[in-house]
């Protein structure tokens, strides 16, 4: 007998493929993850303060929580890039990557520079909301 697979929308369970419910869960397991490996870094950090004696004000000093942090917000950020449509992140590496120009990308693709500027804030705002989501 083969396993079933459930997943709940609008209150009600429905019976769904293995594939289906993967994919649904996907996300769901991806930010659970995420969680545990923030965690795990936290205590790295209490760990270091605790067995080595650093306190506060070491810590800031040589930055490490910074690190952590953006090392973090990074990961994040690339996860979201991989999110986004090809158009969309090939706007997004060449003007924040390769450091192109809006008026650059514009003449690459030959529309204005005012379509690169309209698609470009579409992009980050698209960016900024899947973030949040992961927050």
């Amino acid at each position: 007998m083969s396993k079933q697979y459930h997943i709940k929308l609008n209150g009600k369970l429905i019976s769904v493929s293995e594939e289906v419910y993967r994919a649904y869960k996907r996300p769901q397991w991806r930010e659970k993850k995420q969680k545990i490996i923030r965690r795990q870094h936290e205590q790295s950090i209490e760990h270091i303060r605790e067995n080595d004696s650093i306190n506060q004000a070491n810590l800031a000093q040589c930055g490490l929580d910074e690190i952590i942090i953006e090392n973090l917000l990074l990961d994040d950020l690339h996860e979201a890039i991989s999110s986004l449509n090809d158009d969309e992140r090939v706007l997004i590496y060449a003007l924040f990557y390769n450091d192109k120009s809006e008026r650059d990308v514009a003449k690459e693709i030959g529309v204005s520079q005012n379509t690169v500027n309209y698609h470009k804030k579409r992009v980050i705002e698209k960016l900024r909301k899947i973030l949040e989501n992961n927050f």
